[in-house]
């Protein structure tokens, strides 16, 4: 599978969500599989804060590829380095050569609309994770209140129900967005833990360890952002409730952010300066190795869905205190660890305490982190992420092929051996093999346009005997198998996407009965070229506007079941009128579209033969008579060849 995972956090900003979206690309590209990031484009500061070179030069990235998204700073970032990107469609070249199978998106925001953007255009299923429990962020931001924090959920709901399939770390995530509307089909999916880096130390290694980085016998560690929703004020109070009786006691306190300048103020009020370490951004070896120079981990976060330092934690042999609160009260369990009420350092304080004091109880717990955790492997997640993908782009192929309208394409031609290749040529090159057939109908041919149809693969070519127009646009409709039934004549040139277009339409709007749209001249000089698109822009679609009768002969796609309906196409009608006549009967049973972009290339031959004021003439006169008296006023034509 080709993969483009969407993030609005990745390298080189330090978050779990960069590294559940590393680590699992990671796994996934030793399967076999093709990984492409998709994120916001940092600033060379963000890479200086976080000690980390570009991405061509980190190991960590090697054999992926990637594209970023021109953004910018995002105010009062909680690690100071996030970035809000543009969504524009900046990823879309990128996107279309490296042709995925399936989009995955990690954010609804900057980046995440550019990939429902994308999926959209592009036609990939678009599978998403919601890592972020959005109330809890607002809380603590420069806009919040109950009215915000109601739009933002009904906006995550929004977003997410675009999505083929969404997971989110907690079970307790989901069931809170569907209060506000979330629909789309979803489960709990844990993120991986890197069990190579995080493991339990060996005989001997916490000592060594502790002596490296000047740590006491006892020693607190908590990982993660520093920011207001991490609440680590509450286990800098716990500290200060324990050095009385522990005054060896350590708390040491990884990583950066927007919090961390009031949680050093706050050390020094205490007089903690001896017992709180701030270590900031700390690379995953070094960090690994702190945690096994520890001996309790803490997190009394209240905005935590799964919280990957906890799993890390957890991996180590560390027994563990959390808040209970969202994702923590599905993950910490109880033989791993305690839960307490968010913000009590009392009873946190007693904890910490009871675990320093009962060595085989903190054992004991450490040793089912350890079990628990390889239940969390990256391979483990990567089955599921791979079974994940494979639905998804099989449902969402089936689904397409269901509701996607099979289409047969007619192009009607007598005596037309100069322009019927020329035609096949650009259907077969621009159509993609979309079409379930392709007819020719030989209107009564006396050269050699037989023939030359027949030699190119799967074109059947059908006689029709009685020459006229509707005739052979009727045979092509009683010949055609289709659900829909393109029209266009010997003389065009069709355009990349015609088709694609055109089934677009259809799929997206199940009562549209026909489509069509503009001629566009491409043997007209550009003087007759700029009258011509002149007459569509002020004469031709007011008319759709006002009549919506607005058709052209050589240029529309109609359903089998409208033509059914209406009784097929009018044979009485030589030539002029007769795409009026089909519209207005088809509007009888649907929506009849002229979509201006939905243009056709065709020769000017009819145009040059007659001159622009006759043409003219000619068509206004036989589109008003056949839209008001329901008949046209010329009754016979000429053949232009």
């Amino acid at each position: 599978m080709r993969i483009a995972f969407f993030t609005d956090n990745f390298y080189p900003e330090i978050s779990g969500i960069t590294d559940t979206v590393l680590i699992t690309a990671r796994e996934l590209e030793k399967r076999g599989h093709s990984v492409a990031f998709i994120y916001p484009r940092y600033a060379k500061k963000d890479y200086e804060k976080a000690g980390l070179p570009s991405e061509k030069d980190n190991p960590t990235l090697a054999g992926f590829e990637f594209h970023r998204i021109p953004s910018v700073a995002l105010p009062g970032s909680p690690t100071g380095q996030s970035r809000i990107a543009i969504p524009f469609g900046h990823s879309l070249p990128f996107i279309k050569r490296f042709a995925p199978d399936v989009i995955h998106t990690h954010s609804p925001f900057g980046v995440g609309i550019e990939a429902l953007l994308v999926a959209k255009i592009l036609r990939v299923p678009l599978i998403g994770t919601n890592h972020t429990p959005i109330e809890e962020f607002m809380a603590y931001g420069p806009v919040n209140g109950p009215f915000v924090v109601r739009c933002a959920q009904k906006y995550f709901s929004w977003y997410y129900n675009r999505c083929r399939f969404i997971t989110a770390p907690s079970n307790g995530l989901l069931e809170n967005m569907k209060k506000s509307g979330f629909k789309a089909p979803c489960f709990a999916l844990a993120n991986p833990v890197s069990l190579n880096l995080f493991r339990q130390p060996e005989k001997g290694e916490k000592e060594r360890l502790k002596k490296v980085f000047d740590l006491p016998e006892k020693v607190i560690i908590y990982a993660g952002r520093l920011a207001p929703e991490k609440h680590i004020d509450v286990t800098i109070r716990a500290v200060q409730r324990l050095v009385a009786t522990i005054p060896n006691i350590l708390l040491v306190l990884t990583g950066h952010g927007s919090a961390g300048e009031s949680l050093k103020k706050l050390t020094r009020e205490l007089g903690l300066e001896k017992n709180v370490r701030f270590t900031g951004f700390l690379t995953l070896p070094k960090l690994a190795e702190y945690y096994r120079a520890s001996d309790i981990f803490v997190i009394m976060s209240t905005a935590e869905t799964q919280s990957l330092a906890l799993m890390q934690a957890f991996a180590t042999g560390l027994p563990s205190i959390g808040a209970s609160a969202h994702g923590l009260k599905e993950y910490l369990k109880p033989e791993c660890g305690y839960q307490i009420e968010p913000n009590d350092d009392e009873v946190l304080a007693e904890k910490i305490k009871f675990l320093f004091e009962n060595n085989e109880v903190a054992k004991r717990m450490g040793e089912a982190g350890i079990a628990y955790t390889h239940e969390l492997a990256p391979s483990k997640i990567a089955d599921a992420w791979e079974e994940i993908f494979r639905k998804g782009i099989e449902e969402y192929s089936t689904r397409r092929q269901n509701k996607q309208p099979s289409s047969s394409l007619v192009i009607c031609a007598h005596n037309e051996e100069k322009h019927i290749g020329v035609c096949l040529e650009h259907v077969k090159k621009n159509s993609k093999d979309r079409f379930f057939e392709i007819i020719v109908i030989d209107n009564a041919s006396t050269d050699r346009t037989k023939d030359i149809a027949e030699g190119f693969p799967g074109v059947r070519v059908v006689y029709e005997k009685r020459k006229g127009l509707t005739r052979a646009r009727q045979r092509g409709f009683e010949e055609a198998k289709g659900d829909i039934i393109a029209y266009i004549d010997a003389d065009t040139k069709m355009s990349a996407g015609w088709i694609e277009s055109a089934l677009r339409e259809f799929e997206k709007n199940a009562n549209l009965a026909s489509l069509s749209g503009p001629y566009i001249y491409y043997d007209l000089p550009m003087w007759q070229r700029t009258l011509v698109s002149l007459w569509w822009m002020i004469l031709a679609y007011p008319a759709y506007l006002f009549t919506r009768y607005m058709l052209v002969g050589g240029n529309f796609v109609i359903r089998r079941e409208v033509l059914e309906k209406m009784g097929g196409f009018d044979t009485s009608i030589e030539f002029y009128g007769e795409d009026t006549d089909i519209a207005r009967r088809a509007y009888k049973f649907g929506k009849v579209k002229f979509k201006p972009s939905f243009a056709m290339h065709t020769s000017g031959r009819r145009l040059t033969h007659h001159g622009i004021i006759k043409t003219a003439k000619l068509y206004v006169s036989n589109f008003l008579s056949e839209a008001v008296l329901h008949r046209p006023v010329t009754k016979e034509y000429k053949d232009v060849r």
